[in-house]
């Protein structure tokens, strides 16, 4: 009998401690459970092991799945200089990959620059100039600037000189600014040292004294041109015969001395007004280059009223030249109109000009030194 209730008593405290067990079992294993099943949502939505982990030893869970999936968030969450009082801005700004993303983003909002705003200054610009801005003011019309997209970070400060002196709008502000427009006539210290077919002299983009322009030939009479425009001038000249005219090379090469003395003999003869509007400084000709001409008809005193300059206009695209200084673009070029000067830039490049409608300057300034 006294076995027998032993026995019993047993099974009792084993039935207790099994109850017992199972109890603890579940209480502990039913939380590991649902932090499994959360770090598992968190991963699912694209954050790293790492990342999900410490979003559930934070407790913000619900908070990061209701934000969903941000590789912004991924990528700061654990670094140092992650700030929690920034969560709403980090949110909004994509993320790049470089080393100190973090850093700058911080230093941006900092300056109180938008999320928008932050987003289209990585987009927009490179490291070294995103640092450079870092040391400027905010600038609340950055965009406004920099949606232009041959705006140049170094030219902030005149196209804020221009815009404020002007009131021009942003456009044609930064237009300006890149023509040199801002500055007085040969003010600029920009200079062409190595010859190019598409390269841009005018009054503030001079040449430099030592500048040689590339395969010169003599082109008759005793003037010189670039091999490849002489070239497509003898086509040219060949195919305004075949219609029954004719033209020929009126000037071309001009060295700077001998600029100079064209210089010197224009403003004798018809006064300092006429050379600034008509004559270059030397370095700063275009005929220095080897791929401007003077082009005239032997049936006209007058080029521009002969037949052969309708048909030049018409045609020389068509063989690499653009007219350099037309009509209605003396206030960028900087030089009244002048029917017969060409330049030859190659037939691909001279029909886009043309076709642009703008002066070379504005082509250039928007499609090529940019």
């Amino acid at each position: 009998m006294a076995k027998r209730q032993a026995k019993s008593r047993i099974k009792f405290f084993v039935v207790i401690l099994l109850v017992v067990l199972v109890g603890f079992g579940a209480g502990f294993g039913i939380p590991f459970g649902i932090k499994c099943a959360k770090k598992n949502e968190l991963i699912s939505l694209g954050y790293s092991q790492e990342v999900a982990s410490y979003i559930l030893k934070i407790d913000a869970f619900e908070q990061f799945t209701n934000i969903g999936h941000n590789e912004t968030l991924n990528h700061i969450l654990l670094k140092e200089e992650y700030e929690v009082s920034k969560l709403d801005s980090y949110i909004k700004i994509n993320y790049v990959d470089i080393e100190d993303f973090l850093p700058i983003t911080n230093q941006l909002l900092a300056k109180n620059y938008s999320p928008d705003d932050i987003n289209f200054i990585f987009k927009r610009f490179s490291h070294d100039d995103i640092t450079t801005l870092l040391q400027r003011d905010y600038l609340a019309e950055l965009q406004e600037y920099f949606s232009i997209d041959y705006a140049k970070l170094r030219d902030l400060d005149r196209y804020l000189a221009y815009k404020e002196s002007t009131n021009a709008d942003y456009e044609q502000t930064v237009l300006n600014v890149a023509l040199n427009l801002d500055l007085d006539e040969y003010e600029s210290d920009y200079e062409n040292t190595d010859f190019a077919l598409d390269m841009l002299v005018n009054k503030n983009f001079s040449v430099s004294e030592d500048f040689e322009p590339k395969d010169l030939v003599e082109a008759g009479n005793g003037f010189y041109l670039n091999q490849e425009a002489y070239d497509a001038f003898l086509q040219m000249q060949e195919a305004a015969r075949t219609d029954g005219l004719s033209i020929e090379i009126n000037s071309a090469y001009r060295s700077v001395a001998e600029q100079k003395e064209i210089m010197n003999s224009q403003c004798r003869s018809y006064g300092e007004s006429y050379c600034e509007s008509h004559v270059a400084v030397p370095g700063f000709s275009e005929h220095h280059t080897g791929l401007a001409l003077d082009i005239k008809s032997t049936n006209s005193a007058v080029f521009e009223y002969s037949k052969e300059f309708n048909w030049v206009i018409e045609h020389a695209a068509d063989y690499g030249f653009i007219l350099r200084y037309p009509e209605d673009k003396e206030d960028i070029t900087r030089y009244s109109y002048e029917a017969w000067h060409f330049r030859y830039l190659g037939k691909d490049l001279a029909q886009k000009v043309k076709d642009s409608g703008l002066s070379y300057e504005e082509y250039y300034v928007k499609n090529i030194e940019k």
